[in-house]
């Protein structure tokens, strides 16, 4: 049931029903106060109320808020359900209380409960509403808004209850885990009543409590999995890994994999990588004082190793549990090479593990945490010496070219590894590289690298120019290699900058062109690889190439389900790409918009009808994870992220979001909220070492999703919809309410101040340096209204005013000073001005808040001028001329981002010739590159450049 759908209940006459149907509201109130006088029915007269509520008469729109006041004070029982359908749907939106529910319309509920007491049906209704509006007070289940004493309370009784339900389970079965007796209804039966019952001991019982359930012949984790259910030892598994009781940890695992089924042999159930990974981490924390565990493991893996049931996914488990066993629980054996020869158990090991699943797609990713650990020598031996030597030897043609495949990846992995890479002692910092022994400036190898990329090209030709290879999955092998070549370029590209976000020089700036483009080409024969897409959309969204990153972003057709987690990483700044990206009145910008809203939709109740239906089908773990899940939903980094960015584009071309404050999405935002981040990086290939920093952040234009900074963009979208904000052309305002529309401005203003200044100080690491400038002049501008407005204003003004203005104007000429300077002759200088555009962004933004700031002061000077009889100036000449400049500073960065724009847009979109020079540019001393891109990959990219340089046309610069 939700607020934008009232109904009648039955029996109400026709001539009132048709009225309600039409919303035709003063009708439908006389007729109510008729039928309310003539029957003495108060739902009559509940429903006169809502009807006025709906009228323009500001008087009687609140009517239905006074009487649900009046209704609680005087403690009024509302007996009939719809009528408090009714109530709810009227004062919906017409309070700022996010409690108001909780406060008022739940506690009528609960009266109307207690009044009817064996009305089931009008028990259950009040039941639902309650908690689908997370009332749990009126609901009386124990909550975060429940006081301390309750908590105990409620938490008390629901342990008694529990454990009497587990000692009539017990009673029935007794020691018999298979019996088959009919047990009672108040009994524990179900899987969900078992977890139910751990996780109502884990918070509310002793550590007694919790041992002997862990002991139980029915509810322990070894019992329940003899029944072939595995989840609750995950379950308690977690948990005592994170409070670190490794010896408890260690012998629950230890009789698991003992286990054995009817014939003897080991039990399937527990093989799977997680498993094997507790028993090990527990096994490594308990040497120290066990030295004997380690025998105890590895007779484990020996004994399932010997069954002839284990095949498949079970024996890669069983090897890799093998590796493990030998890096975490074998004792230092010297060095894993000396002179080519391998030395240590770990590493035959590890070579036997390649040499037996090196053709499987999945080896690499089993192996990186293990060849990373070992020494650089040994890293580089099986890489380049034991993976190729393994080729020939391969029983199928698709074997060698996976064992190729997985040679590629591993030197890649290791080239990202800072152990490789020798310091040597100099006065300037020279490293030796392990795998090609040259000296490089910085920690890693320009040479490795593009030997790395040739070979990954190598490899994609022969197989693409071999339509008939039994290759299995062999798009999904040529991704690879591309993906292979654009992490080179990438990586290429990090090289000589100073930081992972710094601007790379021209000649890095090829290296992820040159990425785009070799991902570019692939998409065009596998265009609906996910990864490849996913790369496509950001590297694209770098370099302003709206469209296409538009496209690509389509083409992975994320689900409602993930688009929390999957969304920052197109929507993140993409009002910087173009400004009519994400408008509804463009069809893409409206699908785009869709998508996200849609993802959000339920979130107009504070829980879903699912919850109910949880509760209905007393699914208890659903109903204990579904509150705090929507929870980080509704409050999440990437809703309140759509709105900045929507906000933002719809600004920049002059069309506002005009409900921005009454927005849900700014609405329930306080100072105080956590803001959880979801963004899941899962989807993105982890080829790299994992003390290095991942391929994708290595090209992103800044530092990734964080709750200081969506907050800091919310607060200026505030700051500009306030200053900005016009009234609807037929809206009639008094003429007294100038001077309350200016006391909300300067109060929403000190609120974003106040509020800006809060989450400044921690910004620095989460923005980069032209946001940071950015979020602290649209603070020091937040500022200087309040101060020029405030009674005192005409004492010292200048002096506070002065100090203010000139580090406004400092940020925004820093800020001009990050445009690079557009050659025409030079392509390297207009690749550089369409990739910082988000720069231009930024700049066009701050001197926007110093000129509506400065008019604003001028015209309010104006008006308190006008109104005085003595005809005086508000303010100082030397204030003014102060404010003036300020707005003089303004205007002209302005003409400047205007202009700076247009030659730009001539360069790039109106003059001929510059596709081929682009090319030249970018493939300047890599032919064979060139020959693999093509002409078609750089056309698009470029025709999605000029398209969003026609874009930025709409923008609005005054």
């Amino acid at each position: 049931m939700t607020h934008w759908d009232p109904y009648l209940k039955n029996g109400v006459d026709m001539q009132l029903q048709t009225a309600f149907e039409e919303r035709n509201w003063p009708v439908v109130a006389r007729l109510a106060e008729r039928r309310a006088r003539t029957l003495n029915d108060q739902y009559y007269e509940v429903l006169k109320i809502c009807a006025q509520s709906q009228l323009d008469d500001p008087q009687q729109k609140y009517a239905a808020v006074e009487a649900v006041e009046q209704y609680i004070k005087d403690g009024t029982v509302i007996k009939d359900r719809y009528a408090l359908h009714l109530l709810e749907y009227a004062t919906w939106n017409l309070t700022a209380d996010t409690d108001y529910f909780e406060r008022m319309l739940g506690p009528l509920r609960v009266r109307a409960v207690k009044a009817a007491p064996k009305d089931r049906t009008s028990a259950m209704f009040c039941l639902e509403e309650c908690i689908l509006r997370w009332d749990l007070n009126s609901a009386q289940q124990m909550s975060p808004q429940a006081p301390p004493e309750k908590k105990k309370l409620y938490g008390t009784l629901a342990l008694k209850q529990i454990e009497r339900a587990a000692q009539l389970t017990e009673q029935t079965h007794g020691e018999k885990l298979d019996a088959v007796a009919k047990v009672t209804t108040r009994s524990i039966q179900t899987e969900d009543e078992i977890y139910l019952l751990h996780d109502i001991v884990e918070k509310h019982g002793t550590p007694a409590d919790l041992e002997k359930l862990m002991t139980s012949s029915i509810f322990s984790p070894l019992a329940q999995l003899r029944l072939g259910r595995k989840g609750l030892l995950l379950r308690v598994a977690s948990r005592l890994q994170k409070e670190k009781k490794w010896e408890e940890l260690y012998n629950i695992f230890k009789d698991c994999m003992k286990q054995k089924d009817e014939n003897g042999e080991p039990s399937l159930l527990v093989y799977d990588v997680a498993m094997w990974k507790f028993l090990i981490t527990a096994a490594q924390h308990r040497m120290a004082v066990d030295p004997d565990v380690r025998k105890t493991v590895k007779d484990i893996i020996d004994d399932a190793v010997k069954s002839k049931f284990i095949r498949g996914i079970y024996q890669t488990n069983l090897r890799m549990a093998q590796v493990s066993c030998a890096f975490n629980l074998s004792a230092d054996d010297g060095n894993d090479l000396v002179d080519g020869k391998v030395t240590s158990n770990r590493m035959r090991v590890l070579l036997d593990t390649i040499r037996d699943a090196g053709h499987l797609p999945s080896c690499f990713n089993d192996i990186k945490e293990f060849l990373e650990q070992l020494d650089p020598p040994a890293m580089a031996y099986a890489a380049y010496d034991y993976v190729p030597s393994l080729v020939p030897e391969a029983k199928h043609d698709a074997y060698a070219v996976m064992m190729r495949l997985l040679s590629l990846k591993m030197a890649y992995f290791i080239s990202s590894c800072p152990s490789i890479y020798t310091p040597i002692a100099r006065a300037e910092p020279k490293f030796k590289c392990a795998v090609c022994d040259a000296e490089i400036s910085s920690p890693s190898c320009n040479e490795c690298l593009q030997k790395i990329q040739a070979k990954a090209l190598e490899l994609h030709s022969e197989i693409r120019s071999n339509p008939q290879s039994s290759l299995l999955r062999q798009a999904e092998t040529l991704s690879s290699c591309a993906l292979v070549m654009a992490f080179c370029s990438i990586r290429l590209s990090a090289l000589e900058r100073k930081s992972v976000y710094s601007a790379p020089a021209p000649g890095n700036t090829r290296h992820i062109l040159r990425a785009l483009l070799i991902l570019e080409q692939q998409a065009a024969s596998s265009p609906k690889d996910s990864v490849v897409c996913l790369y496509l959309a950001q590297l694209h969204s770098l370099f302003a190439s709206g469209r296409r990153a538009r496209q690509h972003w389509d083409t992975l057709g994320v689900k409602r389900a993930i688009v929390d987690s999957m969304a920052p990483h197109f929507f993140d700044r993409a009002s910087h790409l173009a400004p009519a990206l994400l408008l509804a009145s463009e069809d893409k910008g409206r699908e785009l918009t869709f998508s996200i809203q849609s993802a959000y939709g339920s979130l107009m109740m504070p829980m879903p009808k699912k919850l109910i239906e949880a509760f209905e089908s007393a699914s208890y773990m659903s109903i204990l994870s579904m509150p705090p899940y929507i929870a980080n939903l509704r409050h999440g980094c990437t809703r309140a992220l759509t709105l900045a960015e929507e906000a933002r584009s719809g600004r920049l071309i002059g069309s506002q979001l005009r409900t921005f404050h009454h927005d849900l999405r700014h609405k329930i935002i306080t100072d105080e909220l956590e803001l959880p981040v979801a963004a899941d990086y899962g989807i993105f290939p982890a080829w790299d070492c994992s003390s290095a920093p991942q391929t994708y952040t290595l090209y992103r234009p800044g530092p990734p999703l964080s709750a200081c900074r969506v907050r800091l963009s919310v607060l200026t979208e505030a700051f500009h919809h306030a200053m900005t904000f016009k009234p609807d052309v037929n809206y009639k305002g008094l003429p007294v309410a100038t001077g309350a529309d200016q006391t909300y401005l300067i109060e929403t203003l000190t609120r974003i101040h106040n509020s800006m200044n809060k989450f400044l100080p921690s910004a620095r690491d989460v923005c980069t340096p032209s946001e940071m400038i950015y979020f602290e002049v649209v603070s020091l501008v937040s500022l200087i209204i309040p101060l020029c407005t405030g009674p005192e204003r005409s004492k010292g003004l200048l002096k506070v005013l002065e100090p203010l203005a000139e580090a406004a104007e400092a940020g925004l000429a820093t800020l001009n000073d990050t445009l690079p300077t557009l050659d025409s002759a030079d392509v390297s200088s207009l690749v550089a001005g369409f990739r910082s555009l988000n720069q231009l962004i930024l700049l066009k933004d701050t001197a926007t808040a110093l000129c509506i700031a400065s008019k604003w002061i001028l015209s309010f000077s104006e008006r308190k001028t006008e109104r005085d009889a003595s005809g005086r100036n508000l303010f100082s000449q030397a204030v003014l001329a102060r404010v003036k400049q300020m707005l003089l500073k303004g205007d002209e960065s302005l003409k400047e981002a205007k202009a700076w724009m247009l030659k730009l847009h001539c360069e790039v979109a109106a003059k001929p010739g510059f596709n081929k020079r682009f090319q030249q540019w970018v493939f300047e001393d890599a032919e064979e590159l060139k020959t693999f891109v093509g002409d078609e990959a750089t056309n698009r990219l470029l025709d999605s450049v000029k398209h969003n340089l026609e874009a930025w046309q709409q923008t609005k610069w005054d």
